[in-house]
């Protein structure tokens, strides 16, 4: 994780957006690129790189709203999107949820309440696969983001407050526990065998009485899992 999130941001009001942007920036994220409208905004997303877009929901009259952006980055992109709008009523909240936000910040709003909200935001994008449809993990924060391949990733290690993500060419460490980052990988395709470890079951090249070969790296097999092991490779 060596790099900071890239995030775009889409808000017809300048000095909305000026503190946006300072905001971020002073946060720790990268802010790659910013549009005042649904046409501009799809015109710059064709050659920006982006992890997360922030949608401001009122665009000025007549204009393409940040929930219309919103549905058609769902159909289109790979990536989580934040609804700001300093008009929280009812049916702007009931037409934004219809879109399935993955997550919703009010104006005016503090560092603490965005910094929030993009958390819940890569929480949300990593643990509703149906939603997303999503191949890719999200970890970090701020200056230490990272993008990982579900099919790369081989197992996750328990380590104190911390856990490993080990990739057939690259570790990756996060603050968060075991059970959490379980919740966010797609269970038909990770298991946990181990009170500290999680293992990509199509990534095992051998099993023996107490462990499993994935790679190079010999990983132990809990005496409760293995039988869970067993089953979901049609072994028992």
């Amino acid at each position: 994780m060596d790099q900071p999130m890239k995030i775009f941001i889409v808000e017809d009001e300048y000095l909305n957006l000026l503190h946006l942007k300072n905001s971020l920036i002073e946060m720790g994220y990268e802010v790659t690129g910013e549009a005042g409208s649904a046409e501009e905004t799809l015109e710059l997303l064709k050659t920006t790189e982006v992890d997360l877009i922030i949608l401001d929901i009122n665009l000025g009259e007549g204009e393409k709203d940040g929930i219309w952006i919103g549905e058609y980055v769902s159909e289109h992109y790979d990536f989580p999107f934040i609804y700001l709008t300093a008009y929280g009523t009812d049916s702007i909240v009931k037409k934004a949820i219809k879109t399935a936000p993955y997550a919703y910040l009010t104006k005016p709003f503090n560092e603490v309440e965005l910094s929030t909200s993009i958390q819940l935001a890569i929480h949300s994008y990593n643990s509703n696969r149906e939603k997303s449809n999503s191949k890719k993990l999200l970890i970090g924060n701020k200056r230490n983001f990272a993008k990982i391949e579900l099919d790369d990733i081989h197992f996750v290690e328990s380590d104190k407050n911390y856990i490993k993500i080990y990739t057939g060419e690259k570790e990756y460490k996060e603050r968060t526990t075991l059970q959490t980052i379980l919740q966010e990988l797609p269970e038909e395709r990770f298991l946990q065998i181990h009170r500290s470890f999680v293992i990509n079951i199509s990534e095992i090249i051998d099993i023996e009485d107490n462990s499993v070969l994935i790679q190079k790296s010999v990983i132990p097999i809990s005496r409760s899992n293995k039988s869970e092991l067993m089953k979901r490779l049609n072994l028992l």
